[in-house]
């Protein structure tokens, strides 16, 4: 049977009951809120990482799936999302994925990019599709006569005809590294070819500089940046939907290699080779320039990668200069992803992050790396939604 209630007792009721949903309303997340470092609404600040293994050995084409190269497994894929980090960049080879120019994919390896992609959309979790190949196709540049513009842009094409409708692909990775060819013409051809079939998802276009040739760098930055970026300005490419994000690799080694062949010690004291020594402010050096150029054009950006050393042996001061880094990235909204992670690397090496990062039987085997218990300090990721 149906109590009666004074009215008075359902009003107060009633504003309670409002009084808790504006409390709960006001704590939830905020998203799309405005970020409170950048002002923006539309802030793309996220801490990621490269999950490398499909672009692995390319001088053995096609090479052996679980032998020579690898795609994303579930497992790793848990252990990503576990430790809060949404943001995957995913390299794959241009001549496994397309063996003839301007023809059919692969099937066995476009299936594995496929799978990749949707266990990552799966978790809720993000992906750039990074065309791994330095603006080559089998050893021969793009715009050369083997390698015609037409054929970049052709491969592009494809790939915004299937990946287009997908949320969880973040962005289009046009080249990694993108060596000697006209970088510029190229990059138009291949946005157009993308804007044809989708007009929505972000293009990222490598725009790298020397690295160690910003350590050196004074006075206007951004106007530094202008005479070192492959392309100088943003508005010589054209996009008609205005989501392309401009991407620059940078290292903590004196050449920023990020081979890291000597010791810390040795790089702060060594007088060879280009570049400054190395110094807790390294990678904010070497990343201002670009960051003041985004400023100046109104632009975005993402450091597609990046890296230090760490190991029970390597010397601690490496973390030091990559946390002063990442919160200069934080400060600047700069979203990144860290070279790298992924299943396929030998246990023990310098720069990886992944479950396989420790050797095997080593007194940290199981522990997080110590790079990413950096960055977990600065990932934000709770607070952004797929787009």
């Amino acid at each position: 049977m149906k109590s009666r209630v004074q009215p008075s007792v359902e009003l107060f009721r009633g504003a309670i009951g409002l009084v808790i949903a504006m409390v709960l309303l006001l704590s939830a997340p905020s998203f799309g809120a405005p970020c409170d470092r950048c002002g923006q609404a539309d802030c793309e600040y996220m801490v990621g990482v490269n999950l490398a293994g499909a672009e692995f050995a390319p001088r053995n084409l096609p090479g052996v799936e679980g032998k020579n190269y690898g795609w994303p497994t579930a497992q790793g894929l848990d252990y990503w999302k576990s430790k809060g980090i949404r943001l995957i960049r995913l390299p794959f080879t241009w001549e496994r994925l397309q063996p003839t120019l301007q023809a059919d994919f692969d099937p066995a390896y476009f299936d594995g990019l496929k799978r990749s992609v949707k266990l990552i959309a799966d978790r809720d979790m993000l992906v750039i599709l990074d065309l791994h190949n330095y603006a080559k196709y089998r050893g021969n540049a793009i715009g050369s006569e083997q390698v015609p513009m037409a054929a970049f842009a052709d491969v592009w094409g494809r790939l915004a005809e299937t990946f287009k409708n997908d949320p969880h692909v973040y962005g289009f990775g046009l080249m990694n590294e993108p060596g000697m060819c006209d970088w510029l013409a190229a990059s138009q051809l291949a946005i157009d070819a993308i804007r044809k079939s989708d007009t929505n998802t972000r293009i990222y276009v490598a725009n790298d500089y020397p690295g160690w040739a910003a350590s050196h760098a004074k006075g206007d930055l951004a106007t530094w940046a202008e005479g070192k970026l492959r392309i100088p300005e943003p508005k010589l490419l054209r996009d008609p939907s205005n989501k392309i994000r401009w991407e620059l690799h940078m290292y903590m080694d004196h050449d920023a290699s990020g081979t890291y062949r000597k010791t810390y010690e040795e790089e702060a004291a060594r007088k060879d080779g280009p570049g400054v020594r190395v110094s807790p402010e390294l990678g904010v050096q070497r990343a201002k320039p670009f960051v003041e150029w985004l400023k100046k054009h109104k632009a975005k950006g993402l450091i597609g990668e990046y890296s230090v050393p760490a190991g029970a042996d390597i010397d601690p001061r490496w973390m030091v200069c990559l946390n002063n880094t990442l919160k200069y990235f934080d400060a600047n909204c700069l979203p990144s992803t860290y070279w790298a992670g992924g299943e396929y690397w030998t246990r023990g090496s310098i720069t990886v992050i992944g479950p396989n990062g420790w050797k095997v039987g080593s007194p940290q085997e199981g522990e997080d790396r110590p790079q990413l218990i950096e960055m977990l300090k600065y990932t934000r990721n709770k607070d952004k939604t797929a787009p």
